[in-house]
């Protein structure tokens, strides 16, 4: 018989690994939370997913190892929104505002109009401290990025009155600078 079955159980995920030795094709199979995932594997690779990561290579693919192992402990231990980034808005009457239904963000940044920004659907948004602090969930860290660098570009951080759409571990650097080097 060419197929080997190998079944381990970690944190509540079913992994299983079938080996066809004729073909030299691994099969990664992953069951969490009543969702199935396949990872296809060449050249007779073998997996123990415990606490221990056993890999059997050809010596060409002994570079890549350390690659699939990570991906693969990234693919296991993901949860649904990995990714995090959060965005202060300051200023008067400045505030966030989210609509649930059509998944569209409003923002009144001291314009005449109130700006809508339509979300992708990847991305979950949530409101705190009356519509001044905006977090951003998301999978995908790139579209994350994407969609918090233009929010904050709609309103540039102004320097010394402090208005404006920050992150939240960002400083104001020049201000910093101007309070360090005046002179008492």
């Amino acid at each position: 018989m060419n197929l080997k079955l190998y079944k381990q159980e970690l944190n509540n995920k079913y992994l299983f690994n079938i080996i066809d030795k004729k073909t030299k094709l691994n099969i990664l199979l992953i069951k969490k939370n009543n969702l199935n995932f396949k990872i296809y594997l060449l050249n007779n690779m073998f997996f123990n997913l415990g606490f221990n990561y056993y890999i059997l290579l050809k010596k060409i693919l002994k570079s890549f190892s350390n690659l699939y192992i990570n991906l693969i402990k990234k693919f296991i231990n993901m949860d649904i929104y990995n990714y995090k980034k959060e965005l202060i808005i300051k200023g008067l009457g400045f505030y966030f505002n989210k609509n649930i239904k059509t998944k569209i963000l409003q923002l009144n940044i001291g314009k005449t109009h109130l700006i809508n920004i339509k979300l992708p659907l990847k991305i979950q948004i949530k409101i705190i401290n009356n519509g001044t602090n905006l977090i951003l969930k998301g999978i995908n860290i790139n579209l994350l990025n994407l969609v918090s660098s233009s929010i904050k570009m709609l309103k540039i951080p102004e320097i010394y009155k402090e208005k404006g759409i920050y992150y939240v571990d960002e400083k104001n650097k020049i201000q910093k600078k101007y309070i360090n080097n005046k002179k008492f």
